[in-house]
């Protein structure tokens, strides 16, 4: 079996049982509801919450649209769409590396990107979401009087990981990772994909505190807190690979999180976490419908096309 073999074989397997796995989720989420619907006082907060989630993932998709345009392999609006999210739901299975190698093997098929490109798309996707979580909390936590020293540390940070990781990549990899920046104007496709992030952040910061405005009790939860809570536990959950999509990790972190910062007690944070998810699982339900919308119509094109092509010869 030929190494591309392999590689289908590997997309059809993961997509599948990511498919299934995010199922069950979606299951063992509406059972969470059931069960803590009572201390859900203010229900419409939570429909704040979703359209904060699916904003937050437009932005996610924004960004890494920008990152593909960077490596010089731009995509058509509703083709990110249609790729991102329906290559995505395998990183439901242990192991965060499926979601990518299924998005490189929807790259490469359909839209004739070089794995190589795919590849450093993926790699920097995940160290910018990376950094822009970890500057967030850096800021958030030194003293006020190290907050600009730490943010200018940060934007150095930022900026390297866009200049010099596509090289490394090409370098470590001996040629087989190596993807071609543009060369002219990238410091605004730089810009422009961190900010991006910045606002991936801040969305997700938002949702968590009208979240806990829906639910009984006194959490005082103010933006920047709420924001450091949602970025910091997402990413110990994206760091933590064998559990699909940081499940459990990222809601224990986020409530422990917001107990020690907040000081929202440990019940109502847990309450907070596990409705977030169930939230955020909507959201992106929302998302992926689009998304299979989409890359229906791109995949009903080409063959359209095709049967046009054959039909002439």
């Amino acid at each position: 079996m030929g190494t591309r073999s392999v590689r289908t074989v590997l997309y059809t397997v993961g997509f599948v049982a990511g498919l299934l796995l995010f199922g069950v989720q979606a299951w063992v989420g509406y059972q969470s509801y059931r069960e803590h619907q009572h201390c859900l006082v203010r229900p419409g907060y939570l429909f704040g919450a979703l359209v904060l989630y699916v904003m937050a993932y437009f932005a996610q998709m924004g960004a890494w649209a920008v990152i593909m345009r960077f490596l010089q392999a731009p995509l058509a609006p509703r083709h990110v769409v249609g790729v991102y999210m329906l290559s995505f739901l395998p990183r439901y299975i242990p192991g965060t590396v499926w979601g990518y190698l299924s998005r490189n093997e929807w790259l490469a098929q359909i839209y004739r990107v070089p794995y190589a490109t795919s590849t450093v798309s993926s790699l920097l996707e995940v160290t910018s979401l990376l950094l822009a979580a970890f500057s967030v909390s850096a800021i958030y936590v030194v003293d006020d009087r190290w907050k600009v020293a730490t943010a200018a540390g940060c934007v150095i940070l930022l900026w390297l990981n866009w200049r010099l990781l596509p090289e490394i990549a090409g370098r470590v990899g001996r040629n087989r990772f190596r993807a071609e920046p543009v060369r002219q104007n990238w410091l605004w496709l730089w810009l422009l994909g961190n900010i991006l992030y910045g606002v991936f952040w801040t969305l997700h910061g938002a949702a968590i505190l009208i979240t806990s405005r829906a639910l009984c009790g006194d959490a005082s939860i103010d933006l920047a807190t709420a924001v450091f809570a949602a970025s910091m536990s997402w990413a110990i959950g994206l760091l933590v690979v064998f559990v699909p999509a940081g499940l459990g990790v990222r809601e224990l972190t986020l409530a422990s999180l917001l107990w020690r910062h907040a000081g929202v007690p440990t019940g109502q944070a847990n309450m907070i976490a596990v409705i977030s998810r169930v939230v955020l699982i909507v959201a992106e339900l929302m998302v992926l419908l689009l998304g299979s919308h989409f890359h229906l119509q791109t995949w009903w094109g080409k063959r359209e096309r095709a049967a046009k092509l054959r039909s002439q010869e």
